[in-house]
């Protein structure tokens, strides 16, 4: 449940963390503004044994397995074949999307 007091969902927050230019941040605001800003750009699973409510209020997609995940990512893009890429330590990782 860190995630939960990492980042607010709220609007206005969320308006403030996007807002704010990157010489303005303070020490690790900008892992916070990087979890906002990349589900704004791509769906993003979390695969967890959190609450379902916690992950979407968090803007993410929520699963209880790799297994589940996959499936339920084919079916969003009604390709299964298509491309997933899996990160396991998330804010460790820098992806270029």
């Amino acid at each position: 449940m860190a995630l939960a007091t990492i980042v607010s969902t709220e609007p206005s927050m969320m308006k403030q963390s996007l807002d704010t230019p990157k010489e303005e941040t303070i020490n690790d605001q900008w892992q916070s503004q990087i979890f906002v800003r990349v589900p704004q750009r791509a769906g993003v699973m979390f695969i967890s044994s959190v609450n379902n409510r916690i992950v979407t209020d968090l803007h993410m997609i929520p699963a209880h397995s790799l297994p589940e995940a996959v499936t339920v990512a084919e079916k969003m893009v009604g390709n299964p074949e298509a491309m997933v890429t899996a990160i396991s330590e998330g804010v460790a990782v820098i992806v270029k999307i």
